[in-house]
């Protein structure tokens, strides 16, 4: 039995596997990871929380 179960959060834009250890920006509707969070502009201690998944592949699109 074990009390710290180990959890996995899948990027909603990528679809990369973000585990507890790697990091994660939690967005409205899930998580993404940390590449997909600097392919659409934003920056360390930016907030993200209020985008959707829609928003940011936009953003990655319009970034590139």
């Amino acid at each position: 039995m074990s009390f710290f179960k180990k959890i996995s959060y899948e990027c909603l834009v990528c679809g990369k596997e973000t585990g507890e250890t790697n990091k994660k920006h939690k967005i409205k509707d899930g998580y993404i990871c940390q590449d997909c969070f600097e392919a659409s502009g934003h920056t360390p201690g930016m907030a993200v929380f209020a985008y959707s998944t829609d928003d940011i592949k936009r953003l990655i699109i319009k970034t590139k």
